[in-house]
């Protein structure tokens, strides 16, 4: 016999994997999983930026996030931090974008956790996209010099072909 809460749970659709992500993130909310509907709502934002739907991945991704930030889930919300810097340099809105991945990146490197590698390689797509110029002084905006020569550094180090030989 089904429990009266999840007997409140009934979707029916057939629109794949967004459908599938929607029924999870509805039996967390049912079930008062906030973890869980932090990761779903991250997933559909994964979801409506692969088909190309930004707004609606933004949406998705800021809910993640404030659910993320409450529960002090440090790693899930450098994930959606990261990710919207992602979608607004897909946009072309790069000084936005720099904000969000350095600040994924200052979590990450606090964690130290591997995908700091991601926020390197967005800042340096970012850089690149901005110029040197650009790049330098939308940092500085951000960070204080100190900061600014450390993360230049470590996007250099980042670039720099991994056997050290020289282009």
């Amino acid at each position: 016999m089904r429990s009266p809460r999840c007997s409140r749970i009934s979707l029916r659709c057939r629109c794949g994997s967004a459908c599938s992500l929607f029924r999870a993130w509805k039996i967390s909310r049912v079930l008062g999983n906030r973890a869980g509907m932090a990761s779903s709502y991250h997933q559909l934002g994964m979801v409506a930026q692969n088909r190309g739907d930004d707004d609606q991945a933004l949406d998705w991704y800021r809910k993640s996030l404030v659910i993320s930030e409450e529960l002090g889930k440090r790693v899930d919300l450098a994930s959606s931090v990261s990710q919207i810097g992602i979608l607004h340099t897909e946009r072309g809105n790069l000084a936005d974008a720099v904000s969000w991945n350095l600040r994924a990146l200052a979590i990450r490197l606090e964690l130290q956790v591997p995908q700091v590698r991601t926020d390197l390689y967005w800042l340096g797509r970012q850089r690149e996209m901005l110029g040197e110029e650009r790049f330098f002084e939308v940092l500085g905006e951000h960070l204080d010099e100190d900061s600014r020569s450390a993360v230049l550094s470590m996007l250099d180090r980042f670039a720099a072909p991994a056997d050290g030989a020289t282009e």
